[in-house]
């Protein structure tokens, strides 16, 4: 497996960035079927971060800067720059995959990140490694239209990233901060001596200069106290010299200071291996930090304890007893002398230390990413003959009822996956899509709407086309416009919206037709119900009017009349949040109006108004029943998730209902409705009707179910166009 590397670091430093990119070779070359090329970002100049790397056969440095190749003279315009710009970055990447392709590209840095993010060719087999103060907004959009992998530090990290891309969990790779090996099979159990140390870059928010200035005060007390200082790297943020110059003084004439400069990584091991307590106390700033210091796991590596911030990262690893926590010069000096004096506050600060570190060597993580590397390594060789991986790309303007599918085929090995979201129902990125579709073996167009119309005038013969149509399409002129010749299937998720739309279509279309229904993952939803949740009706998204939330306030007006235990949950986006809504007369007037009558009626007591959930598995299970009021629908998904989480469906007679959920209690008015739910909870039903939903949302929209029915559409191979499936006349 063949792994291409690059950030743009200087390996010719020692500081965070170089040794996360040395430690990432180092890593995946643990497994003995993965080489790796480190493509340099400066040119060599001497060997610190990387002297590591000249002993791995494994591991090649990339030189942009030595390459004989008069392509790469002409990328760097003849000059030994100091530094790769991601314009020359990524146009160096691109050739040294079109020249040997690699499995794998791990990245870092938002500039590059962007640029093949946005290459169909590259972006589906990366990895970009992205941190907390990485995830700028351009970066954050690029990378949420890619189908490439997240990698990141912590599962703080991950959750904070979750929020900013809209991305799923299945998105990310855990790539925590790591060390080559323990030092030491066993912790300290008492110290050699007294001496305190500090690694890595010098800053102002690195407490650098208070550290000294506590061990001053060490000093008084311990006259055998020495602090070591490893590192040349000053960060200065005035950009004045004076920080440099300053610190520098401090360093060189502070007795009992001991300052080595920059070293390689094994003879900062022997270092470490000499020391007492490692320090990585930080500024307040770093409190909120949800990423780990790789030097902390250095020091435990050595078997050191250190001194570091109590912060919500560093107590969730070590743990809120860990004895040196510090925050201040006072509890500096504090916990430094607790271990220097008391052996077990040093005994148990190192056994944490010791125990922690195993988690994040090489072999560790390494271990740890295996099945996240198996998709990579098998891609080349999908079925034995060498065949690649299957190209799908999913196109729409709303993609949320096709994410579950999405996700299993990327988490397939013999399949790479790709995003053409739409801004609305005609516009896009147009060049983007015609790489897209240059790229694609399989194009799923979600939604037959003008994207449907613009790829099926465009995708090759030997391409295929499946066009997924919901019910909003029926009432637009977009199926009528698409070149159905060009279409190998279509989807369709209810009974009554295929029976409308193939009367317009004609028989050449219905030839292609299947009928699959949304699917849903019903483990996903199955959580204990809340307290109080038999009498919660739940209504989930209530516009636009033909949602017909005044049905649901009726039907709620006349349960509370016999018991005022009942309460409506509105969930959804208010009407005033739609400017298109808004806008519009006969919607304001209809929302301004139940407005007026939720008042007039003193309805208000009765209702939980929420906007719209991030979590509807835990809506769900504050709910006992759950309402489908609308005009029209054409499978509306939240009765299948509610009935999957084991609410009583109630729902309105509308077209289609009883074929799409006839186990469902159907009703034709609010008076109806109401004594439904009424007989329901009085006869103690309550349960086995919510059972029974379960089995039915089990049986017919589980993944489980409908992946399998999906499979063989979206895998294969485009068959030669139909010539005479073509769109019939109006006549027809």
């Amino acid at each position: 497996m063949r792994v291409l590397l690059y950030a743009p670091v200087d390996l010719n430093l020692i500081d965070g960035s170089a040794i996360w990119c040395a430690s990432v070779a180092q890593m995946l070359v643990h497994d003995a079927e993965i080489s790796v090329d480190i493509l340099l970002h400066t040119p060599l100049t001497r060997a610190v971060s990387h002297l590591a790397l000249n002993h791995e056969p494994r591991i090649r440095l990339l030189d942009p800067w030595q390459s004989g190749e008069a392509s790469m003279r002409r990328i760097l315009r003849g000059k030994r720059g100091t530094r790769l710009t991601p314009e020359q970055a990524f146009e160096r990447i691109e050739r040294l995959h079109a020249k040997d392709p690699y499995d794998l590209l791990v990245l870092r840095g938002g500039p590059i990140c962007q640029r093949v993010a946005a290459s169909p060719q590259l972006g589906a087999r990366s990895w970009f490694y992205l941190t907390q103060h990485g995830a700028d907004f351009d970066t954050v959009q690029a990378l949420a239209r890619s189908n490439g992998r997240i990698a990141c530090q912590t599962p703080l990290l991950q959750e904070f990233l979750e929020g900013m891309l809209g991305t799923a969990p299945e998105r990310y790779v855990p790539l925590p901060p790591m060390v080559p090996q323990r030092l030491c099979d066993e912790p300290r159990t008492v110290r050699r001596g007294r001496q305190l140390c500090y690694i890595g870059k010098f800053d102002p928010h690195y407490m650098v200069e208070e550290m000294i200035d506590a061990f001053g005060l060490l000093r008084e007390r311990f006259s055998d106290a020495a602090f070591v200082v490893a590192g040349d790297k000053f960060h200065d943020p005035e950009c004045t010299g004076e920080f440099r110059m300053r610190l520098t003084g401090v360093l060189e004439g502070t007795p009992g200071v001991v300052w080595r400069g920059g070293l390689p990584r094994d003879e900062i091991a022997d270092l470490l291996s000499a020391c007492d307590i490692g320090s990585c106390w930080r500024s307040g700033q770093y409190d909120q930090s949800l990423e780990m210091s790789t030097k902390v796991l250095e020091y435990a590596a050595a078997g050191l304890p250190f001194l570091l911030n109590p912060s919500r990262i560093n107590r969730l690893v070590f743990g809120d007893d860990y004895p040196l926590f510090v925050d201040t010069p006072e509890s500096f000096v504090d916990r430094t002398q607790a271990a220097f004096e008391d052996d077990g506050v040093y005994a148990r600060a190192a056994a944490v230390a010791h125990e922690t570190c195993e988690r994040f060597t090489f072999a560790k993580v390494n271990e740890q990413l295996q099945p996240y590397l198996a998709a990579y390594r098998t891609a080349t060789s999908v079925g034995g003959n060498g065949d690649r991986p299957r190209r799908l790309l999913f196109v729409g303007h709303d993609l949320k009822f096709c994410r579950a599918i999405i996700e299993h085929f990327q988490n397939r090995p013999d399949c790479i996956v790709r995003l053409d979201t739409w801004q609305n129902h005609t516009r896009h990125d147009e060049r983007r899509s015609e790489e897209l579709l240059r790229w694609a073996d399989t194009v799923w167009c979600e939604w037959c709407l003008g994207n449907a119309v613009w790829y099926s005038a465009r995708v090759r013969p030997t391409q295929h086309l499946i066009v997924r149509l919901h019910r909003q399409e029926v009432t637009t002129p977009f199926p009528e416009a698409v070149t159905w010749s060009s279409v190998n299937k279509v989807v369709f998720i209810a009974p009554h919206v295929q029976a409308t739309m193939l009367k317009r279509l004609g028989p050449a279309v219905a030839a292609k037709a299947r009928l699959i229904h949304n699917t849903i993952d019903c483990e996903r939803f199955e959580r204990e119900k809340t307290p109080g949740f038999e009498f919660r009706l739940g209504l989930l998204g209530y516009c636009p009017k033909l949602k017909n939330p005044r049905l649901a306030i009726e039907i709620l007006r006349r349960l509370i009349r016999r018991d005022e235990r009942w309460k409506l949950v509105l969930t959804g986006r208010p009407p005033q949040s739609y400017a298109w809504l808004w806008a519009r007369k006969e919607e304001r007037s209809y929302y301004e109006k139940l407005e007026k009558h939720i008042a007039s009626r003193g309805l208000e007591q009765h209702l939980i108004r929420q906007d719209w959930t991030s979590d509807p598995p835990a809506w769900y299970a504050d709910i006992g029943f759950i309402l489908s009021t609308s005009d029209l629908e054409g499978s509306h998904q939240a009765v299948a998730e509610a009935m999957a989480a084991g609410c009583v469906p109630v729902v309105r007679r509308w077209e289609g209902a009883a074929e799409v959920y006839p186990q469902a209690q159907l009703f034709d008015s609010a008076e109806e409705a109401a004594g439904l739910i009424q007989r329901v909870s009085a006869n103690g039903l309550r349960a086995e009707l919510g059972a029974q939903g379960q089995r039915e949302a089990q049986e017919r929209f589980d993944t489980r179910v409908i992946l399998p029915q999906l499979e063989p559409l979206l895998l294969a191979k485009a068959p030669a166009p139909n010539a005479e499936a073509t769109l019939p006349s109006q006549q027809d």
